[in-house]
């Protein structure tokens, strides 16, 4: 175990990213019969506000998420996403309040998650 220095640190590790976990929403209510407001995560993606442009992700990772019952276990897929910066800056770009979407796919619908400046803002950017 050799101390890490900076000449350890590689270009890649200095590529700044935007990761992103999406989990399921599992079930209200599990019965014999069926779920109740249950939906996996297929992928994520990034939109503009408008939007008219989609971000795919460099990297979109899925795993297994169980949610177990008396009457039986269900499992559902979650999904991990990674982002260049350079992506989100370019779609951050294209709204007045540089504000962009998180859209979550998943079984039954797509939701979207507004990601507004001020976020950023508390990560330290100007």
């Amino acid at each position: 175990m050799l101390p890490f220095t900076l000449a350890d640190v590689t270009p890649d590790m200095r590529s700044r990213y935007l990761r992103v976990l999406a989990l399921p929403s599992t079930a209200d209510y599990i019965t014999g019969a069926g779920l109740s407001m249950a939906s996996s995560v297929h992928r994520v993606v990034l939109s503009d506000t408008n939007r008219t442009e989609t971000v795919q992700p460099l990297e979109n990772t899925n795993s297994s998420v169980q949610n177990n019952s008396a009457f039986r276990s269900v499992d559902y897929s979650s999904a991990e996403a990674i982002f260049s910066m350079d992506d989100v800056d370019r779609i951050r770009s294209e709204d007045k309040n540089g504000e962009f979407f998180v859209v979550v796919v998943g079984d039954n619908q797509n939701k979207f998650f507004k990601i507004k400046s001020k976020f950023f803002k508390e990560l330290g950017e100007n």
